[in-house]
């Protein structure tokens, strides 16, 4: 009787087959989103999705939008909205984004503005990181006030569940941000612990592993 070995069969569990096709299946319905409304997208190796989804403002078309997602990402229940022209979302690699159905995790950017997150990031669930207000204010002089920003997360950030991250914000490496917080402004100092409302570092000399 003939011996199969390993060079003659390759088995997959089930399971792992059915995850492996229906991350392709997540794959492909993001990037027929962002043939749909003109975004350039660009997914790296070994990225898993699951409910993954691109907006724009009232399914418009806006010139030079860019969505890019790094090697070795699993994101889930993240929303990638596009408000305005020249506008990108950079997702670097080893991102864990855990979003949920309910509660997910969206990124906006307006017009000339840019979201830039680093690599090896942790994201949990009902995170907003808007570098727009949506509308626009202005002085007694007609000048507008509330210009769109760029956020920044440096590497090896953890960013809890129900944080808003707003336009101008910059989170250094090696920090956690904590649950329900508001962060409005750039921070500087690395391996601290934000918090509250508005966010201020609470605590120094800190790292995080998952």
């Amino acid at each position: 009787m003939y011996a199969l070995n390993s060079k003659d069969m390759y088995l997959i569990h089930p399971r792992r087959y059915y995850r492996n096709v229906k991350n392709k299946i997540e794959i492909f319905k993001l990037k027929r989103q962002a043939e749909k409304y003109g975004v350039k997208l660009q997914v790296g190796s070994n990225v898993r999705l699951i409910e993954c989804a691109i907006r724009l403002q009232e399914d418009q078309k806006f010139n030079n939008t860019t969505l890019i997602i790094g090697d070795n990402c699993f994101l889930k229940y993240a929303t990638f909205g596009f408000w305005g022209n020249n506008s990108t979302i950079n997702i670097g690699n080893y991102v864990h984004i855990n979003g949920g159905k309910q509660a997910r995790t969206g990124f906006v950017v307006g017009h000339d503005s840019s979201i830039i997150v680093g690599e090896d990031c942790l994201f949990s669930a009902n995170i907003r990181f808007w570098t727009t207000d949506f509308h626009t204010i202005f002085d007694a002089k007609g000048t507008r006030i509330n210009v769109n920003k760029d956020i920044f997360i440096d590497d090896h950030v953890w960013i809890g569940t129900n944080v808003f991250i707003g336009k101008g914000a910059k989170i250094p490496k090696n920090t956690v941000v904590g649950a329900f917080s508001v962060v409005t402004k750039a921070f500087e100092t690395e391996n601290v612990v934000i918090a509250g409302n508005p966010a201020m570092i609470r605590k120094n000399g800190i790292n995080w592993e998952e």
